[in-house]
């Protein structure tokens, strides 16, 4: 905005004296307020998080940004927040899929969320190398655990309740959608999508995609599936605990370990290894293989590696013991 300019006047016929007069009272600011009454203000800008949907280009395919009230366990009486608050049980509610029966709810594990990285998920770490990017992190335990072990990592959550038990330990976080910009995007090393967060939006092609965006070009995401393994659900979801009511719906799916595998193809992923021990599976998944005529990986099996131990390659069925 250009100032406002003062008249003047000559003193005499003496160039050198001139001043500048006056202006009388109330000029100057009656002219400043009828400007700026005349220019609409500013609307403040939204939070990204809460947002509402826009179309937003991620690596050639085109995902809709959730807003935050469509964000697993948010909206409604917050009840996600309040488990995490008191450790208080949590179930999740599916929706009727292609005419069959709503399933019964089943139990979010709230306890295992506020714990250590177990046994299970600390030699799955130890089997990858580098830098850690947890999708969905929760209150931090695979981000503390990397930090532990001596790695760069990172966690991203959309749930303020989340994001601040993480940044109270200490812990970098990232509060924020996993499709909208994020730090060191395209050269994080490992992605973790686990306690079932493969179904982040309902679509699961578009997140897969999404993290071969995030990761380095030797990637490796690591994919808790369900345990049925042709299980492909997508459905409209909710969370509910008890004195704390349900959430607003919000886009959810579940994969198994084999329906996984079309989606990855189509994101760039392969499947490299499958790890399964107590009810609980998961799928790594790497880049695609070399052209004919380079060196390929080899095909291994066994148990997870010891921590120190160098990533196997190929696909290995095992358990973690």
């Amino acid at each position: 905005m250009g100032r406002a300019r003062a008249s003047s006047q000559c003193g005499g016929s003496d160039p050198s004296r001139v001043r500048k007069a006056p202006h009388p009272v109330g000029t100057l600011s009656s002219r400043l307020a009828s400007k700026h009454a005349s220019r609409p203000r500013p609307r403040p800008p939204v939070p990204r998080r809460h947002r509402s949907p826009a179309s937003t280009r991620w690596g050639g395919v085109t995902t809709e940004a959730l807003p935050r009230t469509e964000c697993f366990g948010a909206g409604g009486s917050e009840p996600y927040e309040h488990a995490l608050r008191v450790g208080a049980p949590l179930l999740l509610h599916a929706g009727r899929v292609d005419g069959a029966n709503t399933p019964a709810p089943r139990p979010v594990d709230i306890r295992r969320f506020l714990a250590r990285a177990d046994r299970v998920e600390r030699r799955l770490l130890a089997s990858t190398r580098g830098s850690v990017l947890d999708v969905g992190c929760g209150p931090g335990r695979m981000v503390a655990e990397a930090l532990r072990v001596g790695r760069r990592a990172l966690g991203v959550d959309v749930s303020p309740g989340s994001v601040r038990l993480v940044a109270e330990r200490g812990l970098p976080v990232h509060l924020g959608s996993v499709f909208d910009d994020l730090p060191g995007a395209g050269s994080w090393d490992v992605v973790l999508l686990l306690d079932g967060n493969v179904g982040i939006g309902g679509d699961p092609e578009a997140l897969l995609r999404r993290c071969a965006d995030i990761g380095s070009p030797r990637a490796r995401l690591v994919v808790e599936t369900a345990d049925q393994r042709a299980r492909d659900r997508r459905f409209t979801a909710w969370v509910s605990t008890p004195g704390a009511g349900d959430s607003a719906g919000f886009p959810w799916a579940e994969l198994g370990a084999d329906a996984l595998v079309a989606p990855a193809a189509v994101a760039g992923w392969r499947p490299v290894r499958e790890v399964g021990r107590g009810g609980r599976s998961f799928v790594v998944l790497a880049r695609p293989l070399p052209p004919e005529g380079e060196v390929r990986p080899r095909r291994v099996s066994g148990r997870l590696p010891q921590a120190g131990m160098p990533p196997a390659h190929g696909l290995v069925r095992g358990s973690a013991r």
